[in-house]
């Protein structure tokens, strides 16, 4: 047969293509009649044969594929999949009400809560929010500067100028700004003149771990960087009222600032709750655990609500299958359980501040809650190691009741 007529096994109708070559064979003369039937005869058992050991190679192969687990699937174990997730539970109505916030000029927005209570993720939720509105977005985290860039104000004031312009992708053009002014005039000049002027948009400024500034060595620049911002804020330029300004702290240990100078009296301040039930239920839901409203119960009245302890309690019952929640809670307290390292880092903070150990020692072992200095009690409260009751306080929960009690015994009442 000629080549444009070969029989391909891929083309499926063969009894059409040899009847067709059948045709036209018969008609120029080429074989006869016999001829051709026993020559297709011979083809289409052929053909069958090849069509059998391609099935069955099919088949193996289909098999094949089935049984062999997907590469990628192979290589990502149950730790990178949960990475990739958004545990972040909303407390309604705190994102809502920054949401909207942020939606107005000039805003400026005091996030406050105790150690790992999820305020970098609520600024992160914000962003997020802030992205879907095309708004600029940097966020300078002060516990990442060292420690000389927060012993000289125009060295402090420098970096934060060059961290903004790096992030916004715009040229540096700093000493046609602070040369030959005081430093707050130059900074705030370079913002209005050249940051905001240069964006379209409104800009959202998040200033993380705005706290370390409270320490007393820093204390030369926070009365002029808090004064800073606060003009900032009440600035009602145009090209101020691009900013929206978002700053994050740990403690109502606050500098003492003029009341006039304080950007802590103003904007609107959001404070962090703990989880209720439901909250720890969507949680784990997340996990993809089974849980009913006692389990919820059952670790809150344990850990209480502190976001932290209630995700680092899900997350390790869902990489653990072995590991139950009676196994956890009872472990808790431990230097052998899930927070040992948490309670163990809380304890070095102690040892190094005997006088504030002896203040959580009284708490702990109080049955009701006891009033204590201010100055402790901003302290512990950052910490996150109490919870306010009126004028008094108590351990935040069960766990660090248990924990503290323990190793606390060996000091001396003062």
């Amino acid at each position: 047969m000629n080549g444009d007529r070969d029989i391909k096994i891929e083309n499926g109708n063969y009894n059409e293509r040899i009847e067709r070559d059948y045709v036209d064979n018969k008609i120029s003369g080429n074989i006869g009649t016999n001829t051709f039937i026993q020559n297709a005869e011979k083809v289409v058992i052929k053909i069958e044969k090849q069509s059998e050991t391609i099935s069955s190679q099919s088949l193996t192969s289909s098999s094949e594929i089935e049984q062999k687990p997907n590469k990628k699937d192979y290589t990502i174990n149950e730790s990178d999949k949960l990475k990739n997730q958004d545990y972040y539970i909303n407390r309604p109505p705190i994102e809502e009400n920054c949401f909207q916030e942020i939606e107005q000029d000039g805003a400026l927005l005091r996030i406050k809560a105790s150690e790992k209570m999820g305020k970098s993720l609520l600024l992160k939720k914000i962003f997020e929010e802030g992205s879907k509105k095309n708004y600029a977005q940097v966020k300078v985290d002060l516990q990442q500067l060292e420690t000389a860039s927060l012993s000289d104000y125009s060295t402090f004031l420098r970096c934060l100028c060059k961290r903004i312009t790096r992030k916004l992708e715009l040229e540096s053009c700093l000493e046609d700004y602070f040369e030959g002014f005081t430093l707050n005039m130059g900074c705030s000049d370079y913002f209005e003149e050249y940051i905001l002027e240069n964006i379209d948009t409104p800009l959202i400024l998040g200033i993380d771990n705005i706290d370390r500034l409270f320490a007393s060595e820093f204390k030369i620049i926070a009365n002029d960087f808090f004064g800073l911002l606060r003009s900032w804020h009440e600035n009602r330029a145009s090209n101020w009222e691009k900013l929206r300004l978002i700053v994050i702290y740990s403690t109502e240990d606050l500098p003492k600032l003029n009341i006039h100078q304080s950007p802590f009296n103003v904007g609107t301040k959001i404070e962090l709750p703990d989880f209720e039930e439901e909250q720890i239920l969507e949680l784990a839901l997340r996990y993809n655990l089974d849980w009913s409203i006692n389990e919820a119960q059952q670790l809150r009245e344990q850990i209480g609500g502190h976001p932290y302890l209630v995700h680092h309690a899900i997350k390790s019952l869902k990489m653990n299958s072995k590991l139950t929640l009676s196994e956890l809670l009872e472990k808790a307290a431990t230097d052998s359980g899930i927070y040992a390292d948490y309670l163990q880092n809380h304890w070095s903070t102690l040892e190094q501040e005997p006088t504030l150990a002896k203040q959580l020692k009284k708490i702990v072992r109080a049955t009701e809650p006891i009033a204590i200095s201010p100055i402790y009690l901003y302290k512990l409260d950052s910490m996150g190691l109490i919870t306010k009751v009126d004028n008094q306080v108590q351990p935040r929960c069960q766990i660090y009741r248990d924990y503290f009690r323990e190793r606390l015994l060996t000091l001396h009442d003062s």
